[in-house]
């Protein structure tokens, strides 16, 4: 029996959130300005900035145990240094959020200036960059590199394998002589 890769699951969230957060904090930029909206309203985005910092660790652990099971099965050669590439974006990535969270701090404790705000926003603006480019080396490790493949059963047909095995000329001839 295999193994469930719950990486693949549990990093959407973060991601999810590196678009999520900067979008709720450019909605409240206005309405508190204005003085609609309480400044404590800020609450929400540190928060969501809390949440993410969370949900990054918790991906991050899971990738871990993931890599460690794919190396086990296929191989370090197979995979070569991009488990490496991805998990130092996956690093950057959690001190961007820590980052986040300490500017939405800030801006929570220091209402009277307003700036901190549109600090706490380019924050979490600039935290959403490695998430790019993690989410872009872990696809590397999927598509290219058949990381994916670690958790098939053994029985399995691989799509690599499916694309290789090509039908042989002869029994293509075959036919249609058989026709004739």
């Amino acid at each position: 029996m295999t193994e469930t890769p719950l990486h693949p699951i549990a990093v959407h969230f973060p991601i999810a959130l590196s678009l999520i957060i900067p979008l709720l904090m450019l909605a409240m930029l206005w309405p508190i300005k204005k003085g609609y909206w309480p400044a404590s309203v800020w609450v929400l985005a540190f928060m969501l900035q809390a949440v993410a910092v969370g949900s990054v660790y918790v991906t991050e652990e899971l990738g871990e145990r993931d890599a460690s099971h794919v190396e086990s099965v296929l191989g370090e050669d197979a995979i070569g240094s991009s488990i490496g590439h991805h998990a130092k974006w996956a690093n950057f990535v959690f001190w961007g959020y820590v980052g986040g969270l300490g500017l939405s701090f800030l801006a929570l404790i220091l209402p009277s200036i307003p700036s901190m705000r549109m600090i706490a926003l380019f924050g979490a603006l600039a935290a959403a960059v490695p998430v790019f480019l993690a989410g872009l080396t872990g696809g590397e490790l999927v598509y290219e590199h058949g990381a994916a493949q670690g958790f098939l059963p053994k029985h399995s047909v691989t799509a690599k394998e499916t694309l290789d095995a090509k039908p042989e000329a002869s029994s293509i001839e075959d036919d249609t002589s058989a026709e004739d």
